[in-house]
């Protein structure tokens, strides 16, 4: 991860990168064969899904509350703007 962006979107995308790794490195300590390393997955059930399925949540949220508050801003604009 070279780069560090913030946003919702890099949220959901560092959280993706984090589950696949997880997978991939589950699949390897278990070994499980898989035909290509990117069809590792998390199995429902386990704490590392269950993680997985909060971090989706929390990023969800996260990107209402970004959008919520990018939405007062442009109607505090407007609203600015138009009643002079």
């Amino acid at each position: 991860m070279g780069n560090v962006a913030f946003g919702s979107r890099n949220v959901g995308n560092t959280i993706g990168e984090v589950a696949i790794t997880t997978a991939r490195k589950l699949a390897e300590r278990n070994q499980t064969h898989l035909p290509d390393r990117d069809l590792a997955w998390l199995s429902e059930g386990t704490p590392e899904f269950d993680e997985y399925v909060a971090g989706l949540s929390w990023a969800q949220d996260y990107a209402a509350l970004n959008r919520d508050m990018m939405m007062h801003l442009v109607l505090k604009a407007l609203q600015r703007f138009l009643c002079r």
